[in-house]
C-alpha cells in the first residue's frame, strides 16, 4: 500500500487516501464496511480494518471522520479517509 495524497478538501478537512494493487475488496466487504457493518475477524485478518474505525470514532466522534472503500478501476483497493481539521 501507498499514501498517495494528503490535501486539504474545503477549508476544514484533510483527506487522505491510501491504495494498493492488489485484487482489492470482494463485493460482500465492500458493501458491509460502507454500510458501516462491523466485519468479523477471521483467522486474525479483519482486525486493522475495525480497530482504525473504532480510533476514529474514539478521537474525533461518532461519525465526524468520515472512511470510504473503494476498488480501482485498474485493480487494488482504495481506502479515503476524511478528518475535521482541529
Amino acid at each position: 500500500a501507498c499514501l498517495v495524497g494528503s490535501e486539504m478538501c474545503k477549508e476544514t478537512d484533510i483527506q487522505i487516501q491510501v491504495m494498493d494493487t492488489g485484487c482489492g475488496f470482494s463485493e460482500y466487504i465492500l458493501q458491509s464496511l460502507n454500510s458501516a457493518i462491523p466485519l468479523e475477524p477471521q483467522n486474525g485478518h479483519r482486525i486493522g480494518i475495525t480497530n482504525a474505525i473504532q480510533r476514529l470514532n474514539l478521537l474525533y466522534g461518532q461519525g465526524e471522520a468520515v472512511i470510504t472503500f473503494s476498488n480501482l478501476p485498474s485493480g487494488g483497493a482504495c481506502v479515503t479517509i476524511l478528518l475535521p481539521a482541529v
